[in-house]
């Protein structure tokens, strides 16, 4: 039996509906232009493009792709780098009509073949030649790829690729659309006045933790009434001079891509930059908004534990006097009393400080694409930089609930977005329909069917529930389940994001299906726990390998599993672990691109390691 559908709260702004992408583009360059629109680093500076240069580029590319040929909802591949020029590209396919296909720059070649086939993509935009070398040979035999353009062509000499195919660089395909233009000036208006909120944008495929990855169908309203409906939530957002928006997260992923149309319609200066230097970025830029994952909160919370660890004298008292107020705070719960008036002081003596390494100016942190453990969630807000946690699918373009700034519960990812309806079916499969939803699989309309029930809402996957205050909270994958020799259900999900929140660790996943009890892989991350061991004055001559048997180390994280453990049902929790040297990447196919656990690919790798926790029997130790 199902639960009664939730919606917005009555509060709740009007779900924004019936605008095109490229509406988008000139909505804000007739109403909040800006100067410095999108910015990308250029050597020691910045390099701005105007919202007008923006939107000429736009215009340029969507007239040059119409001079090869190409027509309304004809495929385009974008194989490139999350920066400023896959905002302008991704602009001018969707200005001429024509489905842009993103693919991940850290999918491998057949992958890639595989994406380009499936779709009959035409055309690939590639960032630069050696990205394009990378899948070079397996371009052969797709007939339908014609063109290949190069977005920077100073990155490089001239790339290989098929005779087939016909190599052009951006500034020349601009050329030509300039070129058309002059012939027809009339050209962007007729191309815009095609494009219907309907018209699907964009397919999307699902990295996937087990399986062939899926084309996931986006209509221009679905990710405009997301992006735009999310922001509207956000009642005190400066849409005068524009907030300063971070990106970094990849733009193949929906989540980053939905969030940066929002970030445009705002008018602020958006500011690209690669993961690995979000940091120095932080500090330079002062970003007001930026989305991200949990884990980027987790290493960011874990620097400045460690940088208070080394503190002595005054400073590491007024450090852990800090740590234990922030450590204290509940999201939801406005703070009082003595406890108030210490936060206050607290933010002027040490909060201040922390906010100072992120820029200083950080007002809310959208974050989505896993669960964010609540004690993070309660450290950042304490520090004056609230987290927004919200929860969505690539199928949802992405979000479907997420927390408001007056209404913000850690451990929960909010209430739903306007004009989405959630309800919990029968099996605690999590529901959905609103104008989000993509409309099926690209190609696969049996698959599409079934991600549907009889009603015609959308099957999540998750598991989920309401709690008391109706803020939804997610309490795991269906597929992640998995069941005990005994026959009960263990679910995962908790005990890994306790353990993955502490600075020690870098990966934790439990085990055990077809066993007696649970047992989980912990994979340490190596800097954390060597600057611990400095603190906890262990011989510093130690390897990597030795620190992992120390009675010290692993007494720590037995402390850590026992607190995973807490409030989970005795026969589910984790009865023993084994610490494991390894990184787990995208390269090595160990994650997604979107930094999700291949499940089936550990278990693969790890299957000795796995087996050696149950060697001494099925009695748990």
């Amino acid at each position: 039996m199902s639960t009664t559908p939730r919606t917005a709260h009555a509060n709740s702004a009007s779900a924004v509906l019936g605008w095109t992408l490229p509406a988008i583009l000139d909505d804000v360059c007739a109403h909040r232009p800006s100067p410095r629109a999108l910015n990308q680093r250029s050597g020691d500076g910045w390099h701005a493009i105007s919202s007008a240069e923006f939107k000429t580029a736009a215009d340029e590319i969507a007239a040059g792709l119409a001079s090869l040929g190409f027509e309304r909802g004809d495929r385009v591949a974008l194989l490139m780098r999350s920066d400023a020029m896959f905002v302008v590209t991704d602009m001018g396919c969707l200005v001429a009509g024509l489905i842009d296909v993103p693919i991940y720059p850290s999918s491998d070649s057949a992958a890639c073949a595989f994406i380009l086939r499936e779709t009959e993509a035409g055309v690939l935009f590639v960032s630069d030649a050696a990205m394009l070398e990378r899948v070079a040979e397996n371009l052969l035999g797709l007939d339908m790829l014609r063109y290949v353009v190069v977005t920077d062509s100073d990155a490089g000499g001239r790339p290989a690729a098929p005779d087939s195919v016909e190599v052009l660089d951006l500034a020349a395909l601009r050329g030509r659309g300039r070129a058309l233009l002059e012939k027809d000036p009339d050209l962007p208006a007729t191309q815009r006045q095609r494009v219907q909120p309907g018209d699907i944008a964009t397919v999307i495929y699902t990295s996937g933790t087990t399986g062939r990855p899926k084309g996931v169908m986006l209509t221009h309203e679905n990710l405009s009434s997301n992006g735009l409906s999310a922001f509207a939530e956000l009642p005190d957002v400066d849409h005068s001079t524009g907030e300063t928006f971070l990106s970094f997260l990849p733009l193949a992923h929906v989540f980053q891509r939905s969030s940066l149309y929002a970030f445009l319609h705002n008018g602020g200066p958006i500011y690209f930059c690669e993961p690995a230097d979000i940091g120095a970025t932080l500090r330079e830029v002062r970003p007001t908004i930026f989305a991200t994952v949990p884990r980027v909160l987790e290493r960011v919370q874990e620097r400045i534990r460690l940088a208070g660890a080394q503190l002595v004298g005054p400073k590491r008292w007024l450090f852990r006097w800090a740590l234990g107020l922030a450590t204290r705070y509940e999201l939801g719960e406005p703070p009082r009393g003595w406890y108030a008036f210490q936060l206050r002081l607290a933010d002027t003596l040490v909060f201040s400080k922390w906010r100072a390494g992120t820029g200083g100016r950080i007002r809310y942190i959208i974050c989505g694409g896993a669960p964010l453990e609540p004690t993070v969630a309660n450290f950042f807000a304490a520090a004056g930089m609230m987290p927004l946690q919200g929860y969505g699918l690539t199928e949802t373009s992405p979000v479907i609930t997420f927390n408001r700034p007056s209404r913000n519960r850690a451990g929960t990812v909010g209430e739903s977005l306007p004009g989405v309806a959630v309800r919990i079916a029968g099996d605690g499969e999590v529901l959905v329909r609103g104008p989000n939803v993509t409309p099926g699989y690209y190609l696969r309309p049996e698959e599409t069917a079934a991600a549907f029930d009889d009603e015609g809402w959308f099957r999540t996957g998750d598991l989920g529930e309401f709690d008391a205050h109706g803020f939804l909270r997610i309490t795991d994958r269906m597929d992640n389940l998995f069941k005990l020799s005994t026959g009960q259900y263990v679910t995962p999900q908790p005990m890994e994001t306790r353990l993955m929140a502490e600075p020690l660790v870098s990966e934790a996943v439990v085990v055990g299906a077809g066993h007696k009890f649970a047992t989980a892989l912990v994979f340490p991350n190596p800097d954390n726990l060597r600057a611990w061991a400095d603190l906890q004055r262990l011989d510093s001559n130690l390897s990597p390998a030795d620190l992992l048997g120390h009675p010290r180390v692993l007494s720590r994280f037995e402390r850590m599993v026992d607190d995973a453990n807490r409030g989970m049902s005795d026969w589910s929790t984790i009865k023993g672990f084994r610490l494991l040297l390894a990184d787990l990447t995208v390269d090595n196919q160990m994650l997604t691109p979107t930094l999700k656990v291949r499940r089936r690919k550990l278990h693969e790798v790890f299957a000795d390691e796995i087996e050696k926790l149950y060697s001494d029997g099925e009695s748990a130790p």
